[in-house]
């Protein structure tokens, strides 16, 4: 039967692969007001199962981007609002192993989260919002900058929806090129959702198999899968590319058919690339030459 399913799979993948190929709308100025207004092709990933119950449950993350700013939103599956958490994303902006926060063994972040980071997508920058369950709303935020020792701490713009019955429904913030140090060709994203401090994340965008369904609150976590979107095609000129597609990275995990997972197959366009990912015990992801 597992048979079966990955060559269905790989029959829906080259349909996808022979699909016209579309990017996706930036420039796309996002107005923080709550709304979520990206559009369908600005969705980046989504969380695959039910997290870390009903008022810790992620859903979508959303990115785009316009000449000044970096914009991020995320929508949650949430159901109760009283819940206090800490939702948190993660940017790494040059792919390059020992620039950014890593962890080690036994990891605190930026907000003493014990969550750690794989080489070589070490973020320098995580962004922090708490989810206050008395008020239902957003109390406390940070951009945090990692400086090779420990954090800087700055203010960051954001909107939100949802109340004390449902939850965090909605988060979007931006973030200015300049304060991510210039435009770079690519990031690699992450996104989660934890306790207080002293806690571990519970739901992760993308999936993070050191944080599966039920996973403890208290326990040490190494994100190691990231969501990569490509930028800058010419990076010398500094400036973002009017048109972009998020796709998934790493870019090249091995193949394990004995424990094959049924989701469907996932294509992600890039910068003269079409990106095809089906999933196994690891993500495997194919790279397509576009012409044209």
């Amino acid at each position: 039967m597992k048979k079966l399913l990955l060559a269905a799979s790989l029959v829906l993948a080259l349909a996808l692969v022979l699909a016209p190929a579309a990017l996706a709308t930036t420039y796309h100025t996002i107005i923080l007001d709550g709304i979520n207004d990206f559009a369908a092709d600005e969705l980046l990933g989504s969380s695959t199962h039910g997290g870390g119950g009903a008022g810790a449950d992620l859903q979508n993350l959303y990115v785009t981007w316009d000449a000044t700013y970096l914009y991020v939103g995320m929508t949650t599956n949430n159901t109760v609002g009283d819940w206090n958490v800490a939702y948190g994303f993660a940017i790494d902006t040059d792919q390059v192993a020992g620039s950014g926060y890593n962890g080690g063994a036994t990891p605190s972040d930026a907000w003493g989260r014990l969550i750690g980071f794989s080489s070589p997508y070490e973020p320098e920058h995580e962004v922090y919002f708490w989810w206050d369950g008395g008020s239902g709303s957003v109390t406390g935020w940070n951009r945090c900058t990692w400086n090779g020792a420990g954090w800087n701490y700055f203010g960051v713009d954001f909107a939100t929806s949802g109340n004390v019955v449902n939850g965090l429904q909605y988060l979007e913030f931006r973030i200015s090129w300049a304060d991510l140090g210039g435009v770079p060709p690519r990031l690699n994203l992450y996104a989660w959702v934890a306790g207080d401090g002293g806690s571990s994340a519970v739901d992760t965008i993308p999936y993070d198999g050191n944080v599966p369904i039920g996973d403890s609150w208290l326990d040490y976590d190494n994100l190691g899968a990231s969501l990569q979107v490509s930028v800058d095609v010419n990076p010398t000129d500094g400036i973002p590319d009017t048109g972009y597609s998020p796709y998934p990275g790493p870019q090249v995990l091995s193949v394990t058919l004995s424990s094959f997972d049924s989701r469907s197959p996932v294509m992600r366009y890039g910068a003269g690339l079409i990106l095809l990912a089906i999933f196994t015990a690891t993500l495997v992801v194919w790279r397509v030459k576009r012409k044209g």
